[in-house]
């Protein structure tokens, strides 16, 4: 919320009746379209959320930006948002907004911080309302509660923002640079499998740790994940993330053109999709402040035991009665039509694919979680459509055979593999 305190001056102009206790002017269901007698502030700050705002959805808080509003920042404070019963906590307040109240409220219940305002009818329903409908609203009034003697009329926008805005962590791995020596690392987006519906960035730690040893930046990420997040949530996660990491190479010792991924299981999946599509308007929705232009392709891609084709594999587990494989299925995905289209191996053979980057394919032949000839299909499709594919096959080894048993002799050759596959993708590092 924006809250801009009004000259005294203006107090008999802007309402009719000055009472100090009317509500005073609220559009309730609509932002009316003719916004020019707004405040600046505060007509920039609506103008900001709209342009911040994925399509046709909310922003989340991970979309808010504080350098790119630093004016508007001082004026503005965010709510967490209770159900159950219907409740109202500070997360944050700025200075300005600190200064005018007269002490700190974060953390603190709105209903304990100012009980004027939730006990006003009109307050009530304009909260209520935000919070089931998803719209903005707008008021200019007298305070509801003691303030500045300053402020005589206020006026302000409430803007709400998705429930999916809280910060998703990544762990970094970072190799230690001996003596004084000098060049870049090459640096790898890790995404991890668990079906789309389960694990976290710690799942390819045995990998991620081997592969920094080796000199290598591992930027190992977190995303949505269901019930509350279905496609294509996670691969603009995904894309997010690898376009943060190219923006910020150089803080971690390498550089935006030496950044590729690597994927797992359906992490692998996720991160073809972001790859393969990398400016489609779905995946790339998540705004990055500061590099508004910087996009997700890749140089070199990773892949281990890939979902390369999530339809093919939702059949079989299904044949199968794989009870947990088909649930994390249905889960993620809304339909096989949507497992049709979001589906790596079919982008390819459709001719939908972008640029292709150079790749590497680890595939255990004891691999259940996978169509026997998943991993073929999708090189043959791969080279066919002009992309370069080194393909390694391991006998007798089962899905995420490399962080199941990380010291064993096949592991220990595949993150080889991989390991001289990202070096002499990344010269200079």
């Amino acid at each position: 919320m924006l809250q801009l305190a009004r000259d005294t001056a203006n107090f008999a102009q802007t309402l009719a009746a000055p009472d100090s206790a009317d509500y005073g002017a609220w559009t309730g269901y609509r932002i009316p379209e003719d916004r020019s007698e707004w405040h600046p502030l505060v007509r920039s700050f609506f103008e900001y959320w709209l342009s911040v705002s994925p399509p046709g959805r909310l922003p989340g808080r991970q979309h808010i930006a504080p350098e790119e509003v630093p004016v508007l920042w001082s004026r503005m404070w965010m709510l967490d948002v209770h159900r159950s019963p219907l409740r109202y906590r500070y997360r944050l307040c700025g200075t300005e907004m600190v200064r005018s109240l007269g002490r700190e409220v974060t953390g603190i219940w709105l209903d304990e911080a100012h009980p004027q305002l939730v006990e006003n009818p009109q307050s009530r329903e304009r909260f209520r309302y935000m919070v089931e409908s998803g719209q903005a609203t707008w008021r200019r009034g007298p305070p509801l509660w003691t303030r500045d003697p300053e402020h005589r009329v206020i006026e302000t926008c409430i803007a709400p923002l998705a429930a999916d805005g809280v910060p998703l962590l990544a762990r970094l791995y970072r190799p230690i640079r001996p003596g004084n020596s000098g060049g870049s690392f090459p640096a790898v987006i890790d995404v991890h499998g668990g079906a789309w519906a389960s694990g976290d960035r710690l799942n390819n730690a045995p990998l991620d740790e081997a592969l920094a040893k080796s000199g290598i930046v591992v930027l190992a990420i977190d995303f949505r994940m269901p019930p509350q997040h279905r496609y294509p949530a996670s691969i603009a996660d995904v894309n997010l993330a690898t376009r943060w990491l190219k923006n910020h190479a150089e803080e971690f010792g390498s550089r935006r053109e030496l950044v590729g991924g690597l994927g797992t299981s359906s992490g692998a999946h996720q991160l073809l999709l972001s790859v393969l599509k990398p400016s489609d308007p779905r995946y790339a929705a998540l705004r990055l402040a500061g590099a508004p232009a910087e996009d997700a392709s890749l140089p070199y891609i990773v892949l281990c035991w890939p979902i390369s084709d999530p339809l093919a594999r939702y059949r079989m587990v299904r044949e199968k009665g794989n009870t947990r494989l088909v649930e994390s299925h249905d889960a993620y995905w809304n339909s096989e039509a949507e497992m049709g289209e979001g589906n790596p191996q079919l982008i390819l053979e459709r001719g939908e694919a972008g640029a292709l980057p150079p790749a590497i394919l680890v595939q255990g032949l004891a691999d259940d979680n996978v169509t026997p000839d998943m991993a073929d299909r999708f090189a043959a499709a791969y080279r066919a459509r002009g992309g370069e594919l080194e393909l390694h096959k391991f006998d007798a080894q089962p899905h995420t055979f490399i962080v199941r048993d990380p010291a064993s002799d096949a592991s220990r050759r595949a993150t080889e593999l991989i390991r001289d596959f990202v070096l002499k993708r990344a010269p200079g590092g």
